[in-house]
C-alpha cells in the first residue's frame, strides 16, 4: 500500500511537471510567433531598403552619364586649347596675317573670354558633381553596410527561430515520452490494485475455509477421541498404529468367563452369546457383529477422515506454493516498476528537471531580450 501511495503521488507529481510544461510550451508558442511578425517587419524594411538602393543606383547612372558629357566637354576643351596653340604658333609665324588680322584676333579674343567663363562654370559644375558623387557613394556604402548589418540581424533572428523550434520540438517529445510513461504507470498501478483486491478476496476465501477445515478438523479429532476410548479405553490421543495395536491387543484377548467361573462346573458358554470382555463392557448394548461393525466404520471414517485431511494439506500447500509464485511474481512486477519509476526519475532529475526548465526558460528570455536590444540599438526605426 504504501508504495501505490507513492506511486500516485509520483503520478502526480509527474503530472504537475507535464502541465508546468505544457504551460512552458505555450509561452514558447506565443514568443515564437512574436519572433516571427518582428521577422515579418525585418522582411519589409529588406525590401524597401532595396528598392532605395535600386532607386540609388538609378540616380548614379544618371550621374555617370553627366559625367560623361563633362568629360566630352573637357575632350573638346583640350582640343580648343591645342588649336589655340597652333593659332598661337601659327601667329608667331606670320606677324604680317597677325597685324592684318587684329580685328579678327580681337574678336577671337573675346570668344574666348566667353569660352573661358563657359569653361569655368563647366569646372564648377563638374566639381559640383564629383562632390555630389562622393556624397551618394558614402550614402551607397552606409546603405550597404546598414544592409549587411539588417542581414546579419535577419540571419541571428532566423537562428535564433530555428534554435526555439528545435527546443519546442524537443520538450514536445519529452512531453510526449512522460505522457506515454505516466499511461504506462496508471495501467501498472490499476493492474497491482486488481491484483491486490483478488489476493485480498481469496485470503478471506482461504480464511473460512480454513476455519469451516479447523471446526471440522475439531469434529473428527472430538470423534477420533471418542471413538478411542470406546475401544481402547485411553483419553489421551493415539496416532494409528499404536490404535491399531492397541486394537488388535484387545481383540486378540482370550475371552473371559462370567463370575460363575470360580465354580468346579463352569456354565457352556453359548456361541451365539460368547464375546470378550472388553466388547461386552464397551459394547454391552450393541450385539458382537453390531461391534464389530461400528469398529470397521470408525475405522474407514477415520482413514477416510485423515486421507481427507491428507488431500486437504496438500491441496493447502499447493495453494501456499501459488500464494508464493503470486508474491513472488508481484513482487518482481513491483521491483521493475521501481526500476522504470528510478529510471525516470533520474532521467527527470538529470535532463528535465523543473528547475532545469526553469532555467532554459531564463536563458532562452535572456538570449531575446539582448537579441532585440541590439536589433533596435542597430535600427531605432523598427522598434
Amino acid at each position: 500500500m504504501n508504495d501505490l501511495f507513492l506511486l500516485q503521488k509520483q503520478n502526480q507529481q509527474l503530472q504537475e511537471k507535464l502541465s508546468l510544461a505544457e504551460a512552458e510550451l505555450q509561452n514558447k508558442t506565443r514568443r515564437i510567433s512574436k519572433l516571427q511578425n518582428e521577422s515579418i517587419s525585418a522582411q519589409k524594411q529588406y525590401e524597401e531598403l532595396l528598392s532605395r538602393i535600386i532607386e540609388l543606383q538609378q540616380n548614379e547612372e544618371s550621374l555617370i552619364t553627366k559625367v560623361n558629357e563633362s568629360e566630352t566637354i573637357k575632350q573638346k576643351y583640350v582640343q580648343l586649347v591645342a588649336l589655340l596653340q597652333k593659332k598661337e604658333n601659327n601667329l608667331s609665324v606670320k606677324d604680317k596675317e597677325i597685324n592684318e588680322l587684329k580685328k579678327q584676333i580681337e574678336n577671337a579674343s573675346v570668344k574666348m573670354d566667353a569660352q573661358q567663363k563657359l569653361i569655368d562654370s563647366k569646372d564648377n559644375e563638374i566639381l559640383e558633381l564629383d562632390s555630389s558623387l562622393k556624397n551618394v557613394q558614402n550614402e551607397l556604402s552606409n546603405t550597404k553596410q546598414s544592409l549587411s548589418s539588417l542581414q546579419k540581424d535577419f540571419s541571428q533572428t532566423k537562428e535564433l527561430l530555428d534554435q526555439s523550434n528545435f527546443k519546442v520540438h524537443n520538450l514536445e517529445q519529452m512531453n510526449d515520452f512522460y505522457k506515454t510513461q505516466a499511461n504506462s504507470f496508471q495501467s501498472i498501478n490499476e493492474k497491482t490494485k486488481t491484483e491486490l483486491l483478488d489476493k485480498d478476496s481469496s485470503i478471506e476465501k482461504q480464511k473460512k475455509e480454513i476455519e469451516e477445515l479447523q471446526s471440522k478438523c475439531e469434529k473428527l479429532h472430538s470423534l477420533v477421541k471418542d471413538s478411542t476410548f470406546l475401544l481402547t479405553n485411553h483419553k489421551d490421543d493415539l496416532d494409528s498404529s499404536t490404535f491399531l495395536k492397541i486394537l488388535g491387543d484387545k481383540i486378540s484377548k482370550p475371552k473371559l468367563s462370567s463370575i460363575y467361573t470360580q465354580s468346579d462346573n463352569p456354565p457352556q458358554e453359548d456361541s451365539a452369546s460368547s464375546c470378550s470382555f472388553t466388547e461386552q463392557e464397551f459394547f454391552q448394548h450393541f450385539p458382537k457383529s453390531r461391534s464389530r461393525k461400528l469398529t470397521s466404520d470408525v475405522l474407514s471414517q477415520f482413514n477416510r477422515e485423515k486421507e481427507k485431511e491428507r488431500e486437504r494439506e496438500r491441496e493447502r500447500e499447493k495453494e501456499r506454493e501459488r500464494e508464493r509464485d503470486r508474491e513472488r511474481e508481484n513482487k518482481i512486477k513491483a521491483d521493475l516498476a521501481a526500476q522504470k519509476i528510478g529510471q525516470i526519475k533520474d532521467q527527470f532529475e538529470s535532463d528535465l528537471s523543473l528547475e532545469r526548465i526553469i532555467q532554459m526558460h531564463n536563458k532562452l528570455w535572456q538570449e531575446e531580450n539582448q537579441q532585440i536590444n541590439y536589433i533596435s540599438r542597430k535600427n531605432p526605426k523598427v522598434f
